[in-house]
């Protein structure tokens, strides 16, 4: 592959479109010469999730945003808006980048409420991405959601 920089800018952390042609020349040329006939590709993205009666909503998962006070849970089921949240995202295509399957699903949200704020007015702080990704049990069930479709998971 020649030398074409980063996939991504390192402001915006768009992919750059000239860096990523480049790759994906090289990637179909060495995947024929290997006898690849399909790529998957997994991903963890970031994404904006429906928060809505003290629930979360995002890539076919649901996620119950709890507090420590029982009267600021039934405050929370007023707020509406939206949450970061972590999406698992599955693309199953050939080399010459026909899409065969498509899937993706719900990791864990971004954001909690914070208790220390609950008396008034319920704000939420940010979870970090290492934190969000630490229970297995949270990247089992988006690796099934992803796939469902795909392959029957028991």
């Amino acid at each position: 592959m020649e030398a074409s920089g980063p996939l991504f800018d390192a402001i915006s952390g768009e992919p750059r479109a000239d860096a990523y042609r480049a790759y994906q020349h090289s990637f179909v040329e060495h995947a024929s010469e290997a006898g690849t006939t399909s790529v998957l590709q997994v991903s963890v993205v970031r994404v904006s999730a429906v928060l809505n009666q003290g629930g979360a909503f995002w890539c076919g998962r649901s996620q119950t945003i709890r507090t420590p006070d029982q009267a600021a849970n039934a405050r929370r089921l007023d707020i509406r808006g939206t949450v970061s949240a972590l999406c698992l995202r599955v693309e199953l295509s050939t080399v010459d980048g026909e899409k065969l399957y498509a899937g993706e699903g719900g990791v864990h949200v971004l954001s909690e409420f914070d208790p220390r704020t609950l008396i008034s007015t319920m704000h939420m702080v940010s979870t970090s991405r290492s934190e969000a990704l630490s229970d297995p049990e949270d990247i089992d069930r988006a690796v099934k959601l992803a796939l469902k479709p795909l392959v029957s998971l028991q």
